[in-house]
């Protein structure tokens, strides 16, 4: 069923894993509580009542973006800073404004950088991989 885990000699899995659990409410309150210095958003738009809960609580909130709208859309809700993470970066990538596609979604990171720079006025901060040589040059 998997090729990947024959070749590695790995035994077969059939079932998928379940899916990670939500951030529940609980769950958030406890973090909320603790006073962490940062809480970072990685999939999604943290959302305006979120963010104004951390800052009343002096936490900082960080929203993770592949697409200049999704960083103006994460600036409007109060957040302090954005990760602008190119497709090189691959995982867990967010897509909430626009739909998750090609034209939209697998802007590389050196492309996208300057784009998210130039559509909000609060700090990026540059994450994903430089997928070949000439990425590493142009860097």
């Amino acid at each position: 069923m998997n090729p990947m885990r024959r070749h590695l000699g790995l035994p077969e899995v059939s079932a998928r894993l379940p899916a990670p659990p939500d951030l529940t409410p609980g769950a958030l309150e406890a973090v909320l509580d603790e006073r962490v210095p940062v809480l970072s958003i990685a999939v999604g738009d943290p959302g305006a009542e979120l963010v104004a809960e951390c800052h009343r609580r002096g936490v900082k909130v960080i929203a993770m973006v592949t697409t200049a709208s999704d960083a103006r859309a994460v600036e409007a809700t109060g957040v302090d800073a954005i990760v602008a993470q190119g497709a090189e970066a691959g995982g867990h990538r967010a897509h909430f404004v626009k739909p998750a596609s090609p034209e939209y979604g697998a802007i590389g990171t050196l492309a996208l950088i300057p784009q998210v720079v130039d559509a909000v006025r609060i700090p990026v901060i540059g994450a994903g991989g430089i997928a070949d040589g000439r990425g590493v040059v142009a860097r």
